[in-house]
């Protein structure tokens, strides 16, 4: 019967990729100003042009892609159904409506021109879920403890990027755009400066202020690789430093400040030595020269 039928078969792909775009606006959005959306769009790319991050060329396609893929960015498209989208259980157009659907609902009320990577919000939890059910379970606490956490690394630098900067949450933007850009079934995962200058970008800021936001994630983050610019769920060199911070008691460090502050002065016989004494009663009151080495962080007596 196979052969048979095999003979007659005729194989079609349902949504070619040049289509991708017109489907997803058609099924999300009633409508599109699309004299507005063309401002924003030259007015990005002319600013990404100045910016050295699109060429002439570049540009030219970049802006062609754009117009059709408004109000997402080209590479939130490009993202989703290639690299997400090749993962067996990512049903490619119906997958990238559902997540896109659920990420333009909870923007519903913020003000911005377009819609970035940087803008999924990893917090909301049917987002997070929607992704994570791809990737595995263990992704929820890293996610918490490098990007969405008050105390995680990007939230940190966030903070640390000065009052100018603080409205962009610029460290969950950049390592929420890192994040997104990370996981493929094919196993892509690594991701260029200039790509995630590009993703990140606004037109109100120079886009050199991503490699210094990128360097501070690089010093904060546990689960951004050593190797480059992804996530991973082994611990980087950052997580393993604090473990050996924490498993480090204050017994230990005034144990080895002693036996250093003795190995330093041991060989100065012209003293009698006393190494914190706890009170003055540990000197005797004599005429012999005496080197004292006070502890600081015991109380004065």
């Amino acid at each position: 019967l196979q052969k048979i039928a095999g003979r007659m078969e005729k194989i079609y792909t349902p949504v070619e990729e040049d289509e991708i775009e017109h489907i997803i606006r058609k099924r999300l959005f009633q409508s599109i100003d699309e004299s507005e959306a063309k401002k924003i769009v030259d007015e990005f790319v002319e600013y990404a042009k100045n910016e050295g991050l699109l060429s002439g060329d570049e540009a030219v396609k970049y802006r062609e892609r754009f117009i059709k893929s408004y109000p997402f960015r080209p590479e939130v498209i490009d993202i989703l159904y290639k690299r997400w989208g090749s993962f067996p259980t990512f049903q490619r157009t119906r997958g990238v409506l559902r997540l896109l659907s659920l990420v333009v609902h909870a923007l519903m009320d913020k003000n911005v021109p377009f819609i970035r990577l940087g803008d999924f919000d990893l917090k909301n939890d049917e987002i997070r879920r929607e992704l994570v059910k791809h990737i595995g379970q263990e992704w929820d606490s890293i996610i918490a403890q490098d990007i969405t956490s008050d105390d995680s690394g990007a939230k940190k630098v966030d903070e640390s990027m000065g009052s100018a900067y603080k409205p962009y949450k610029l460290g969950t933007l950049v390592s929420t755009t890192i994040f997104m850009l990370s996981f493929s079934g094919r196993g892509e995962r690594e991701s260029s400066l200039k790509e995630i200058k590009l993703s990140s970008s606004y037109s109100s800021f120079s886009s050199t202020v991503i490699d210094t936001v990128i360097g501070q994630l690089k010093e904060r983050l546990f689960y951004l690789s050593d190797e480059g610019l992804y996530f991973t769920n082994q611990p980087n060199l950052n997580r393993i430093l604090l473990t050996r911070e924490e498993n480090i008691t204050q017994d230990d460090i005034a144990e080895e400040e002693r036996n250093l502050i003795e190995r330093f002065i041991s060989k100065r016989s012209n003293f009698f030595i006393y190494i914190w004494p706890r009170d003055h009663k540990d000197v005797p009151d004599t005429r012999d020269l005496k080197l004292v080495v006070l502890n600081r962080a015991e109380p004065e007596r």
